[in-house]
């Protein structure tokens, strides 16, 4: 696989299975995590010849791979044609985002908001619970994955407080001398305010700092101007399709 930014994707999902002891698999354009029902993770990540899609349909109609399918947009227009007859929907896509070190342009501090690392269960709870609101209301932690991310030095998990209450969250996973960042998540009531920028600049700066070479992520079509202004660059689109009616 080589964009980095789909590639760390799959690492973190891949970290997640081993760490909780999910089924897994992989082969020669696919991986995939199989999960329980509304749990996270549970995604297929890659991009399939064209005469291969239908292959993979069948084994997602079967159950034996997960419904929710995730690519690269550019090159892929014939599988989510492909997709789009067989019954899958589009439901997210993101702008694959990289960044150079020597690119890096730090967010203005933000001087109404302390932002530290989770340093104590307590906090990683507090953590989650702004992640969940935000971004995964439909979905439960797999057992175990909150404290594997914040006992395991591979992942810097950062939060913000305004007035002792948490208002951001994000998540950094390095590996191979690729930091990817996950779980941007601000409170409704308190966006707007340059937390989520001011977050996400510590993360990186410390990610850097680890002796990461390059920083990437996948940004929602909101995020991608302030991802810009820190000096990320684009590379390909991501898509993620599901099987509708198929949990």
């Amino acid at each position: 696989m080589n964009d980095q930014v789909l590639q760390n994707m799959v690492d973190l999902h891949h970290d997640a299975a081993i760490s909780c002891q999910l089924k897994w698999g992989q082969d020669n354009y696919l991986h995939w995590v199989n999960n329980t029902q509304n749990h996270w993770p549970r995604s297929l990540i890659g991009t399939v010849p064209a005469n291969e899609v239908m292959g993979v349909v069948e084994r997602i109609n079967k159950h034996k791979i997960p419904p929710f399918w995730v690519f690269e947009s550019n090159g892929g227009e014939k599988q989510s044609r492909v997709l789009e007859q067989n019954g899958f929907r589009e439901i997210y896509r993101w702008q694959g985002m990289m960044l150079a070190s020597e690119d890096f342009n730090p967010a203005k501090e933000t001087s109404s908001v302390l932002i530290e690392s989770v340093i104590d269960k307590s906090t990683m709870q507090q953590w989650a619970k702004i992640v969940k609101d935000v971004m995964l209301s439909s979905l439960k932690y797999t057992e175990g994955l909150l404290l594997h991310w914040f006992e395991n030095e591979k992942y810097k998990v950062f939060i913000a407080w305004e007035n002792e209450k948490p208002v951001s969250a994000g998540l950094a996973y390095l590996n191979d001398n690729v930091a990817g960042i996950y779980f941007i998540a601000t409170l409704p009531e308190h966006r707007g305010n340059g937390y989520a920028s001011s977050l996400v600049s510590v993360l990186i700066k410390n990610c850097f700092d680890c002796g990461t070479e390059k920083v990437v992520l996948h940004a929602s079509e909101a995020g991608q101007k302030m991802y810009h202004n820190m000096g990320f660059k684009i590379t390909d689109p991501i898509s993620t399709y599901w099987k509708v009616g198929t949990f």
